[in-house]
C-alpha cells in the first residue's frame, strides 16, 4: 500500500507540462511527472481538470484526435490518479469533436444518477443518445 499523500494537479501544471510558454515552469512540471513516474509523489487530479484542459487544447485549435491522444496519455501517466477517468474515457469515445466534451461529462454524469431528460436551450445535449433535451416554457 502507498502510503505517500496525494497531490492535486491543476489544469496549468499540464498545460505548462505541454506548452513551453514559460521553460522553467515546463522543465519544472516535466520533473513532477517524472518524480511522480518513480514514486516520489501520487498525483491526483479530476475529470473537470481534464475538461478544462479539453476546452484549453481546443482554443489552441488542436485537432480534436490529437486531444483525445494527449488525454489518453495522460489517462495511463504512471503515479497520476485522475478521478473520473473512467467517465472521461467513455466521453472521449463518444465525443465527435472537442465542442462537446463537457457535455458529455454531464450527460454522463446525469446517466449514472438515472436522469435522461434535461433542460437546456442547446442543441447539441440532444444529440446524445439515451437523453432527451427540453426547452422550458412559459
Amino acid at each position: 500500500m502507498n502510503t505517500l499523500q496525494k497531490h492535486f494537479v491543476d489544469t496549468n501544471i499540464f498545460i505548462h507540462t505541454l506548452f513551453a510558454i514559460d521553460t522553467k515552469k515546463q522543465e519544472a512540471c516535466i520533473s513532477l511527472f517524472e518524480q511522480a513516474s518513480r514514486g516520489t509523489y501520487r498525483l491526483w487530479s479530476t475529470e473537470w481538470v481534464i475538461a478544462e484542459l479539453v476546452w484549453f487544447l481546443t482554443r489552441q485549435k488542436m485537432k480534436w484526435s490529437s486531444i483525445q491522444l494527449v488525454i489518453e496519455k495522460i489517462l495511463v501517466t504512471k503515479g497520476l490518479e485522475i478521478h473520473g477517468a473512467t467517465l472521461v474515457q467513455h466521453v472521449l469515445q463518444e465525443c465527435a469533436d472537442s465542442k462537446h466534451f463537457n457535455d458529455g461529462i454531464n450527460i454522463m454524469l446525469a446517466r449514472e444518477s438515472g436522469i435522461s431528460k434535461g433542460f437546456s436551450y442547446d442543441k447539441g445535449i440532444g444529440k446524445w443518445e439515451g437523453f432527451v433535451r427540453v426547452e422550458p416554457n412559459i
